[in-house]
């Protein structure tokens, strides 16, 4: 089998693949496969095999569970895509995550994440973009000041199991926003072992409740903007909060800090208010003109990618917005998973879906929308409606079903926190 798991015995082959691909470190990465030190292990790698030459390709392969729409929902996360230099065009990458996609529909998974090296690379394999972000990058000088800074006070160790459920009960509001290991906690967010040296070292503050709760955190981390560069940048890593006294106290904290840092770097969910607590409205870098006295703030970036690698799951796993009616004949073209292309019978009703095999001929008297799998994983994360699908000529269907789907698709959009960064 060209593509398949690794054994305890090839953790040293995977971890060539890495060093050669990304300048890894291998003996690091052979001691955190070999001990799962990290947010997989070696039973969650795979790599792709050319006949005599090999493993020619490697990658890392893992389940984390994502909220949408006050649900929750399966996504196999793919990291560590891996193919060395002399092996390079020659469709071992494309072969290798063909692999993984019909690994994923057969344990019958509903979605494919990643954030790609290149964007056009995994549109031809089906992916589109599920999460668009706020880049803000600022003087920290420019920020208003607010009174409820006072509630702040320093995170600890110990506020980690109050900050778990925090995160849990924001969770059911937010879309996006993955489960997460105890590594994942106390590694990539508050590095509790204390591993790490400034300016590397994650810091953080809180907010308390009552009786024990928490009602916002902030992680945070203070360093120079680039190697022998003076100035600082405050970049934020993660900014939870549960009401707008508490959001405030954080906006307070973060202003405070100009006497230590500079400029504030936050990728940020779209829309979020930072941008209207600002004196001046303009980035540090001055990075372009504009017309008039339009000032550059923040950017839109696109982040992650997502594919539905199991259509009928998708439809089903998740949660719909409760007014949502109506139903239709789903068709997706999917070159790569040939499954996914078999009509199905989507109808929503008092927020949950059903999807059933449709009947011969298109579902005899239901309306069909009809696109490749890109457009409707797009569509699924609402970074696409289908109005502007229809509008670009990626999705075919009538004026009843787009307003159908418009309603049965509509959600916030997906934000993914820096520590999830995958």
């Amino acid at each position: 089998m060209p593509f398949r798991a690794i054994t305890r015995d090839e953790i040293p082959v995977l971890a060539e693949l890495l060093s050669r691909s990304f300048r890894y470190d291998n003996a690091k990465t052979i001691e955190r496969l070999s001990n799962d030190t990290h947010r997989y292990s070696f039973s969650d790698t795979y790599v792709y095999e050319d006949g005599e030459r090999g493993p020619v390709a490697g990658l890392a392969m893992f389940e984390r569970p994502i909220s949408l729409n006050g649900g929750e929902l399966r996504a196999s996360l793919i990291a560590s895509v891996s193919v060395p230099p002399e092996q390079r065009r020659r469709g071992y990458a494309n072969k290798l995550l063909t692999g993984a996609l019909e690994a994923t529909r057969a344990r019958e998974t509903p979605l494919s994440l990643l954030f790609p090296y290149s964007i056009p690379f995994y549109n031809r394999l089906g992916y589109g973009i599920v999460q668009n972000a706020w880049q803000m990058e600022f003087p920290l000088g420019e920020l208003m000041d607010f009174d409820d800074l006072h509630l702040v006070r320093r995170m600890t160790a110990d506020d980690l199991p109050a900050m778990k459920r925090l995160y849990e009960r924001m969770r059911l509001i937010y879309n996006g926003w993955m489960g997460r290991t105890d590594w994942e906690w106390q590694e990539r967010l508050l590095d509790v072992p204390g591993t790490a040296e400034w300016p590397h070292r994650s810091e953080g503050v809180v907010v308390p409740g009552r009786d024990g709760e928490l009602r916002a955190y902030l992680t945070y981390k203070l360093a120079p903007i680039a190697q022998g560069v003076r100035d600082r940048a405050l970049s934020i890593q993660e900014w939870v909060n549960e009401d707008d006294e508490s959001w405030r106290a954080l906006a307070g904290f973060v202003a405070a800090q100009r006497a230590q840092g500079d400029f504030l770097r936050f990728v940020a969910p779209e829309g979020f208010p930072l941008a209207h607590a600002l004196k001046e409205r303009h980035t540090y870098r001055n990075r372009r003109e504009t017309q008039f006295v339009f000032r550059d703030t923040v950017s839109v970036g696109a982040g992650m990618m997502g594919r539905i690698v199991h259509l009928e799951q998708a439809l089903i796993q998740r949660h719909y917005p409760e007014q949502a009616r109506g139903e239709c004949v789903i068709r997706m073209r999917d070159d790569r998973l040939p499954a996914n292309e078999e009509p199905l019978h989507f109808r929503v009703e008092d927020g949950r879906a059903s999807a059933t095999p449709a009947q011969p001929n298109g579902g005899g008297s239901l309306p069909t929308a009809a696109a490749d799998v890109r457009t409707w994983s797009e569509i699924y994360a609402a970074t696409l409606t289908p109005t502007d699908a229809r509008r670009l000529a990626r999705l075919e269907a009538d004026d009843a079903t787009v307003a159908f789907l418009t309603e049965a698709f509509d959600s916030g959009p997906w934000f993914i926190h820096q520590a999830d960064w995958f």
